[in-house]
């Protein structure tokens, strides 16, 4: 199971790994992307997500949890580019002691470029400033990147997503002090990663049902971790502004940075 996982996980980092050498890693991790819904129906659009987290995690001894209330804002212009930001407080618990701030936020810009009426090939840098509450386990004391390619396909009622990218810490090592470790989306220094995505667009695409396939292998790891989780998720859009989202997540291999985590939330276009 561990060769196979870390032979997928590889074979979606080839193609960005093919192209750039000075790539690296953000704790926002591939999941963070741009909003895919309808980009190509709207040359030039403003968008808001608010997306509520709760994740449970195991600890060496006991259990820990977080509750995490993402922002995120997004605007597409000058030709099918991208840029947001992503900003999220967090309630964390740990050893019966709860704990509250921001996380580091990340800063991002894509670009996507249509393939006749169905492919559409995207790139993306993503990067995360040392600005949360590194001290309270919430966020890293440095910055991170994150670069990636993907591909989004459309065959007659499904849609595809495929994206993968390397990440790299930048500045001071994840080699935390125990009293400093990061519970809040754990990584480190240097990771690739991966996303497979397959959604089946229902009532005239206002209801999206999906299953996804994410990723992580560390890189020059002695232990040779790597971590696959799956989840399901839907969206439904409630008028053209307004959007309903939901997913539940659970790790696949015994390499595990979370036990589950589900999520809901509302998007907003203009």
């Amino acid at each position: 199971m561990r060769i196979f996982c870390n032979s997928l996980i590889c074979a979606a980092a080839l193609a960005t790994l093919a192209v750039t050498h000075r790539t690296a890693e953000a704790n926002c991790g591939i999941d963070y992307c741009p909003l895919p819904e309808d980009v190509t129906s709207t040359p030039d659009y403003g968008a808001a997500q608010l997306l509520v987290r709760h994740v449970e995690f195991s600890l060496p001894e006991g259990k820990g949890s977080y509750l995490e209330s993402s922002l995120r804002f997004e605007v597409q212009r000058f030709d099918n580019w991208n840029f947001g930001a992503w900003i999220a407080p967090v309630l964390l618990s740990v050893d019966d002691e709860s704990r509250s701030g921001l996380t580091n936020p990340v800063f991002f810009v894509e670009r996507r470029h249509p393939l006749g009426s169905s492919l559409r090939l995207l790139g993306g840098l993503q990067v995360e400033l040392p600005l949360g509450e590194s001290h309270d386990g919430i966020a890293s004391g440095h910055s991170e990147v994150l670069s990636y390619l993907g591909a989004l396909y459309e065959h007659n009622t499904v849609e595809m997503q495929v994206q993968a990218g390397f990440a790299m810490a930048v500045g001071d090592s994840h080699e935390h002090a125990a009293d400093s470790a990061v519970f809040v989306n754990p990584h480190e220094d240097q990771e690739a990663q991966m996303r497979v995505a397959v959604i089946a667009p229902l009532l005239d695409g206002k209801l999206r049902p999906g299953a996804y396939l994410n990723g992580r292998m560390v890189i020059e790891d002695v232990d040779q971790r790597n971590f696959l989780t799956g989840a399901l998720g839907a969206s439904y859009k409630f008028t053209r502004a307004l959007s309903g989202l939901g997913q539940v997540e659970f790790p696949l291999t015994s390499d595990q940075r979370f036990d589950w985590r589900a999520g809901a939330g509302v998007a907003f276009r203009m």
